[in-house]
Parts: structure tokens; sequence; C-alpha cells
């Protein structure tokens, strides 16, 4: 899960991802369309995984095409 996920690799100084973050990173990269980035953003949001400030700003960076 995410959480320790992202606790591990904070205790060992890597670099992190999210299921949130690869989505954007994907489509951005253009290895997933827009559309289909969104769509998965809507699930994560539907399971509860996120805060929703953290899915707009995803949903934006999916939308600008920022990858950060």
């Amino acid at each position: 899960d995410d959480k320790r996920s992202l606790k591990a690799a904070r205790a060992n100084n890597i670099d992190r991802a999210t299921a949130a973050s690869v989505i954007v990173s994907l489509s951005n990269a253009k290895i997933i369309q827009k559309e289909k980035a969104l769509e998965a953003l809507k699930i994560l949001e539907r399971e509860g995984r996120y805060d929703p400030y953290i899915l707009d700003d995803m949903r934006r960076r999916i939308e600008g095409g920022e990858n950060k």
C-alpha cells in the first residue's frame, strides 16, 4: 500500500511514486491517453485512496501536461 511504501522510501532516501503520480507520468509521457488517466483518477477517488486536493492537483497536471 502507498503509506507503507512511502514510509520505507522516505527512510531510505529513495524518490517515491504513488499510484496517482504514476498515472500522471504515464499520461504526460503519452503512454496512456489523458482520458484514460483521468478515468484512473476517478477510480482512486471512488475508492477513497487520496484527499480531494491531491486528486485535483493530479488532474491539473494531466490536463496541463505537467509532470512534477
